[in-house]
């Protein structure tokens, strides 16, 4: 596989304006957040919290200035390494200036047999892991193949579900051996933690995960 500089893809200005959208983004729309401790950390930041949200339950739209974000970007390292689940396969080294290629899903898909646009099932995500590890040009997956079990729990039903994260972590991190990069949403505090010993239990425990950590949240 051929190596991409960022520079090869993103000019200065790129990039610029990328930050800027992202910024205005966290600014003016946030994201949201229903963790009792989670929101009061963000209150101690200075973070923004709104009233509480009919959905999902505790719910409250969390924004940021641009102060707090420039604060966190400083306090981040500029570089650091996610390996690969398995080995043979390429490490992810953010703030090399290399660029890498991620493969993402997502809620519905196009069945290839029948030709119906439907939900993702478990073996969907067999099959779309396996994919995504046999593609070259991949480096890593973000996320999920797909975005949902519909044979295994009712979406509409997500708060009944908080394991659900991991369990498609899981499946994933068994037919796919290359770096994971989680996008975060859990429905319970469970989830995040059962994700992360997932990655532990990869890496060959808690201290080969610290020294080697094969997956990260984006």
């Amino acid at each position: 596989m051929t190596k991409l500089r960022i520079e090869e893809v993103l000019s200065q200005a790129d990039k610029d304006r990328i930050h800027r959208s992202a910024v205005t983004l966290l600014d003016k729309l946030g994201f949201m957040c229903n963790h009792p401790g989670i929101l009061e950390a963000f209150r101690q930041a200075g973070c923004r919290v709104g009233d509480e949200l009919a959905k999902p339950k505790g719910a409250r739209a969390v924004t940021f200035t641009e102060e707090i974000i420039a604060d966190a970007l400083s306090k981040a390292p500029s570089q650091f390494t996610l390996y690969p689940i398995a080995p043979g396969y390429r490490e992810i080294r953010f703030g090399s200036g290399e660029a890498y290629f991620a493969a993402n899903g997502g809620d519905l898909l196009w069945d290839i047999d029948t030709g119906e646009l439907r939900g993702a099932v478990l073996s969907d995500f067999v099959t779309g892991s396996r994919l995504i590890d046999a593609c070259e040009n991949f480096d890593a997956l973000l996320g999920f193949p797909h975005y949902w079990m519909y044979d295994v729990a009712k979406k509409e039903e997500y708060e009944k579900y908080g394991c659900i994260g991991a369990l498609m972590t899981g499946v994933t991190m068994l037919h796919c051996g290359k770096p994971p990069l989680r996008v975060y949403f859990a429905s319970t505090e469970q989830e995040l933690t059962d994700t992360v010993h997932l990655w532990q239990i990869a890496a060959g425990g808690k201290e080969a995960f610290r020294k080697k950590p094969c997956g990260g949240i984006v």
